[in-house]
Parts: structure tokens; C-alpha cells; sequence
């Protein structure tokens, strides 16, 4: 009898290492707010994604993002939410709820920034904080209580519009600008971004001065859609503001180039020309004779 006790206090206790060693503690789930660049110019674009992992399904997310609207403007059509989830948050609040069962890793919202033109040099951030209603930033789970975050910083350094030679100061009034050369890229496929390289600006002044000039913006700066035909180009020296276009083209493939209207020039211009005053003289002739009743 004592034998059997000692046998199954063994098995009990066999069994409760192998209980043991099967049980582990829950990992906690993770949110993290990132960006696709850290570096910005005036007039570029950069994506804000929203990411969380859980070892229970995610249920949903509730969230604002804030942000400097004197430096940053945001395009809400870029709005991207993953497909497991609907959002019932008008932005800048976000509201996810799943749409069946949830997942356990996504990225869950993205969306696409800008620098504002007039952007000061420095670091400006976007921010996913607690929404309005809310105690804290609030991710939750399917079967678990959830968990609440502290907030969720991305820090954006804005750099100069051109790093590049310091501009010559001219006291005499900027008169407008043109594009001297091309830039090298002019056919684009829909979503890529206006590319300069190549293009030369240069601003004339009042005075008849001429110089080449890299401090410009230029709209849109962002993805470029088919329905794109032109690029504009924007300097300016003090108060005055000039404007400029490059011609593009944006297509599925990118092979279609820009619309020109190519002026008729050469042999028919030339005989329209001779015609004309072959007609005219004619006519003088005639008016002669006539005058002088021959």
C-alpha cells in the first residue's frame, strides 16, 4: 500500500511539472506608430502607419492622432484601414472595430502627410493619443481585457526646401520665372512622385538680371494621378510670387508622354507666305492699270 502511495505521488508529481512547464505567461500586446521617412522637405509627402501585435485576436482601436497644423497638413483621402476592420472614427479620431474575428498581428490605419510650403526648419511630430472620450489610448482584444498605452510619438525633422548654394540677395522686382531645361522624367505611371532632377529654373528681375534658382516648390508633391497633365512650379523673392508648368504625363505604364501643340513651321508656312504676296501684287497691278485706264 505504501508502495502505491509512492507511485502515484510520482505520477502526480510527473504530471504537474509537465502542467507546469505547458503553462507560460501571456505576452502583452504591442502598438507602435511609424513613419516611412524621418526627413522632410516643404511640399513632400511621408505615411503614418498604426501596427499591433496580440497573442489574443485584436478587437479593435480606439485613438486620435494630433498633429502641428501650422506645419503638416494631412490627406484624408489617403486614409488606409486593414480590411479586417471597420472605422466608425471621423478623423482625427479613430475609432476600429472588427469586422468578424479579428487578427493577430496588422498593420491597422495608415495615412499620408505633408510639409507645409511655409514649414519652419526643426522637428515637428505626429502624435496617437486618446481620443476625446477616453482616459487613455486603448487597444482591444477579443477574449482579454485589453490593454491601455501610453502615447505614441513619431518625431519629424523638416529640412531646408534645397540644400544647395545660398541664393544672390537682388534689390531689383522679380518679373517671372520659366523652366530653362526640362527635368529628365516627364512620363510617370499613376502613383509615383514629380521627380526634378535635371530641371533648371531661372527667375528674371526688372532690371533684366537672370538666375538660376533652386529655393522653389512645386504642386503636386505628392502621388501623381492620371488625370495630371501639368506640374507647377513656385518661386518667391520677398512679396512677389511667380508661377511655372512643366507638361507630364501619367499613365497605367508610364510609357505615354506629355501633350505638346507643335507650331507648323517650314515649306508650308513659306508658300502661304509667297502666295499672299503674289496676290497682293497682282491686285496692286490691276489697281494700277485701272488708274491709269489702260
Amino acid at each position: 500500500m505504501r508502495k502505491l502511495s509512492k507511485i502515484s505521488l510520482a505520477i502526480l508529481t510527473i504530471a504537474c511539472i509537465f502542467c507546469f512547464m505547458g503553462v507560460r505567461a501571456a505576452e502583452e500586446p504591442t502598438l507602435t506608430l511609424e513613419t516611412d521617412l524621418t526627413d522632410v522637405k516643404p511640399g513632400e509627402t511621408f505615411t503614418v502607419s498604426i501596427k499591433a501585435t496580440a497573442e489574443e485576436e485584436i478587437n479593435g482601436l480606439t485613438g486620435r492622432l494630433e498633429y502641428d497644423t501650422n506645419v503638416l497638413e494631412c490627406d484624408v483621402s489617403s486614409i488606409v484601414v486593414s480590411s479586417n476592420f471597420n472605422n466608425i472614427g471621423t478623423f482625427p479620431e479613430i475609432g476600429l472595430q472588427a469586422k468578424d474575428r479579428g487578427t493577430k498581428t496588422d498593420t491597422l490605419y495608415s495615412v499620408n502627410f505633408k510639409a507645409k510650403a511655409a514649414a519652419t526648419v526643426g522637428n515637428t511630430t505626429v502624435k496617437l493619443t486618446k481620443s476625446q472620450e477616453a482616459s487613455k489610448l486603448f487597444l482591444d482584444t477579443v477574449e482579454g481585457d485589453g490593454k491601455e498605452f501610453d502615447d505614441k510619438t513619431v518625431v519629424i525633422n523638416i529640412k531646408a526646401a534645397e540644400e544647395g548654394p545660398i541664393q544672390e540677395i537682388t534689390s531689383s522686382k522679380l518679373t517671372g520665372i520659366s523652366i530653362t531645361t526640362q527635368p529628365k522624367k516627364l512620363s510617370y505611371k499613376i502613383g509615383e512622385k514629380f521627380d526634378k532632377t535635371g530641371m533648371i529654373v531661372t527667375a528674371t528681375y526688372e532690371d533684366g538680371t537672370k538666375k538660376e534658382v533652386t529655393n522653389y516648390t512645386y504642386e503636386p508633391a505628392g502621388e501623381l494621378k492620371e488625370t495630371d497633365k501639368t506640374v507647377t512650379i513656385t518661386f518667391k523673392d520677398g512679396d512677389i510670387e511667380k508661377k511655372a508648368q512643366v507638361k507630364i504625363a501619367v499613365s497605367q505604364d508610364g510609357t505615354k508622354s506629355p501633350e505638346t501643340k507643335i507650331a507648323q513651321t517650314g515649306i508650308a508656312d513659306n508658300s502661304i507666305a509667297f502666295v499672299a504676296v503674289i496676290a497682293l501684287v497682282i491686285v496692286s497691278y490691276a489697281g494700277i492699270r485701272k488708274y491709269r485706264g489702260i
